[in-house]
């Protein structure tokens, strides 16, 4: 099959990967210093090993064999990834502190992207570069930060060490990885009652294999999850969209309800998802946490199919309360993860996917914890002192960057957190001083608003100078490091030489093997695209 021209545009891009792909290199170094910038004493907290790379979903999971053994995937129709559709948003480049020393970006644990290439690489199939965003795939490991203290929302934490890959030719020499953490509470008191409607996909794509069905049988495991406090009510959509129920407590008629459905014509998205906040600001109650979860293949060819506008169209909606657009994806083909992830991250909502009915727990346990908010709105800033950093660059974001001004203007969204999500940004760095500086990297800051109260709140932490100089400690770092070198190279970026090779041999647990997944990926791709990168 002929090269798409999106493939041949990402090929042009990475070619100097292809020239220079890395050799013996530079290797990550590990250990040293984990600066734990908060207000209260973390010593007691226990960091796990570097083997459990992995998030506690990805753990569960770990007895399924790396090949999906998933009968919904035939060997005839795998390798159709032609037919997902993937925004390309590029690859960053470096900044000049000097002209911008400030990095601000909307702030969530989504990790669908990761789960959506997941399921092609354990097949064997090497997803589109485009289909790689980074920061999803370095939040799904397990980067095993200390809970905050008390009533504290938000624990920062920091520390570095140097990178797993060799610098590409047009950026700077000797650079340093940057690690920024912030974990959310775990929640304090009762958690609030839960005002759940579910939008469900019901067009004749959700019969291709057997997705409602899955749908259908992950919902009923979250009932489980839910008790007399919390209500749930399903909208469904294909031509047009209908309320099948409204809000009730009575989980037994929800799974009747749910039991019933069945794929039918076409697909309007935006009319399943408007009807869906329409029916939870009817359905909302005081005290109530509020949401709107779609779940759908997101191959909308009915009505409003851009997901702007139908966020648009949401802000006509109104209501009572704060509802939050979540989205989870179901399909390995004929799929648009383009419409669900906009659509989440543009509402301020978590994307996440799900191709097994077995991977329900891990959805609700740690990809979209829906039960407990601690966090709306959230946007970090990171702002570095040009005495200290000449040039920084942040890996992956780039379809979460806001502009500096955006931070403070709340009419501008941020994103959602719920208890115990943490949240990584990597920053490369090109020190001003080599060997180190004399005052402070920069500072963080966070900022989000409270869920119950709406009230805005904000924190702000130094990033020490002794981060130039001396290497992590903590025993997740250098698995951060062979996350971050195994994304650079699936997304071809030219600021990277990465050898996978190397990576392999210094990766731990799941990781190693997803690292090896994507090398025998790699080996079964175009020729144009195995070049990238020295497997």
């Amino acid at each position: 099959m002929r090269p798409t021209t999106r493939q041949i545009l990402a090929a042009a891009g990475c070619l100097a990967l292809v020239l220079t792909a890395c050799g013996a290199g530079d290797t990550a170094t590990e250990a040293a210093l984990d600066v734990t910038l908060q207000g209260a004493d973390d010593e007691a907290a226990e960091m796990p090993a570097a083997g459990g790379a992995l998030d506690a979903g990805a753990e569960a999971d770990a007895a399924a064999p790396l090949v999906d053994e998933d009968p919904a995937a035939p060997e005839g129709e795998r390798g159709g990834i032609e037919s997902v559709v993937f925004d390309d948003h590029g690859v960053a480049g470096w900044v000049d502190t000097g002209s911008d020393a400030v990095s601000t970006f909307r702030t969530d644990a989504t990790v669908g992207s990761y789960r959506v290439a997941e399921s092609w690489l354990v097949n064997g199939v090497l997803p589109p570069a485009e289909g790689v965003r980074a920061e999803e795939w370095i939040n799904a490991l397990d980067h095993g930060y200390p809970a905050p203290a008390g009533d504290e929302v938000w624990a920062v934490h920091a520390d570095a060490g140097a990178p797993w890959w060799q610098t590409g030719p047009d950026a700077p020499a000797n650079t340093r990885l940057l690690r920024v953490g912030l974990r959310a509470t775990d929640g304090v008191g009762e958690r609030p009652p839960a005002s759940i409607t579910f939008v469900i996909d019901v067009s004749g794509s959700m019969e291709t294999d057997d997705r409602l069905d899955t749908v259908v049988e992950v919902l009923g495991r979250s009932l489980d999850r839910l008790d007399e406090r919390d209500q749930v009510a399903i909208v469904t959509f294909h031509d047009d969209a209908r309320l099948e129920l409204a809000h009730t407590s009575d989980y037994g008629q929800v799974r009747d309800v749910l039991a019933g459905l069945r794929p039918l014509n076409a697909t309007n998205t935006g009319a399943g998802v408007v009807l869906g906040h329409e029916t939870a600001a009817e359905g909302h109650r005081e005290g109530d946490h509020s949401s709107v979860v779609v779940l759908a293949d997101g191959m909308a060819n009915e009505g409003v199919t851009d997901p702007r506008q139908i966020v648009e169209r949401l802000d006509e909606v109104g209501g009572p309360a704060r509802i939050v657009t979540h989205t989870v994806g179901i399909g390995r083909e004929v799929y648009n993860d383009a419409l669900l992830s906009t659509l989440a991250n543009e509402s301020g909502g978590t994307y996440a996917y799900i191709d097994r009915s077995d991977q329900a727990d891990r959805l609700f346990d740690r990809d979209l914890p829906l039960l407990w908010p601690v966090a709306h709105d959230v946007k970090t800033q990171v702002t570095f002192e040009p005495s200290s950093v000449r040039a920084w660059r942040l890996i992956g974001y780039e379809s979460r960057a806001l502009a500096a001004e955006d931070f403070r203007d709340d009419a501008v969204t941020g994103a959602y957190v719920g208890a115990g999500h943490a949240v990584t940004a990597i920053y490369e760095l090109d020190l001003a001083v080599e060997g180190g500086t004399g005052g402070e990297l920069g500072q963080v800051q966070v900022r989000w608003a409270d869920p119950r109260s709406g009230d805005v709140s904000e924190m702000e932490v130094p990033l020490p100078a002794a981060l130039a100089t001396e290497e992590s400690g903590s025993a997740t770092f250098g698995q951060a490091a062979a996350m971050t070198a195994l994304v650079e190279a699936l997304r071809g970026s030219p600021h990277a030489l990465v050898n996978l090779q190397q990576v392999a041999d210094q990766a731990d647990g799941e990781l190693a093997a997803l690292v090896e997944a994507s090398r025998a990926a790699f080996q079964g791709a175009p020729a144009q695209r195995r070049e990238f990168v020295q497997p």
